[in-house]
């Protein structure tokens, strides 16, 4: 069963397509708001380019990796960020493919990751990294796609 995992950022929604623990090579591998297009247009497009790579994708479900609290970023930040992660669940109820938020203990915890340290470090190498943006969120988007095959 083909997974969508998902981790965003301020700036990206960064894709990653599972299927057994393994990355599906695909693109896009990231998505953006695009620049110089008023609030209103960056939502619509952004919509239409997740659709499109849900099409893609041919993903059965799609998990989205939540955000871990700090307090280092923005307004705009989190608002950008909740606005990709809301225009992602609403393409997906238009598609009518499951998606579902996993945090980053409960990937730990199906995973079976022991430990000090965050998910990025105690996940290493434990998907085969592939593509590009490997470190900048797409590797913990393949963790959160990963726990579908291990039961989260």
């Amino acid at each position: 069963m083909a997974t969508l995992g998902v981790a965003c950022t301020s700036s990206y929604a960064y894709l990653v397509v599972a299927d057994e623990g393994a990355v599906v090579e695909g693109k896009p591998e990231r998505l953006a708001f695009r620049d110089g297009l008023s609030d209103a247009e960056r939502l619509v497009e952004f919509g239409k380019d997740v659709a499109r790579a849900l099409r893609d994708a041919g993903a059965s479900q799609v998990v989205i990796l939540r955000a871990v609290s700090n307090h280092t970023d923005t307004h705009t930040g989190w608002t950008d960020r909740l606005a990709m992660e809301t225009l992602l669940r609403l393409e997906c109820a238009k598609a009518a493919v499951p998606c579902r938020y996993l945090s980053h203990q409960a990937v730990k915890g199906a995973l079976g990751l022991r430990g000090r340290g965050g998910l990025a470090k105690l996940g290493a190498g434990r998907v085969a990294p592939s593509g590009r943006y490997w470190g900048d969120g797409r590797g913990l988007a393949a963790l959160a796609a990963a726990t579908v095959g291990a039961g989260a």
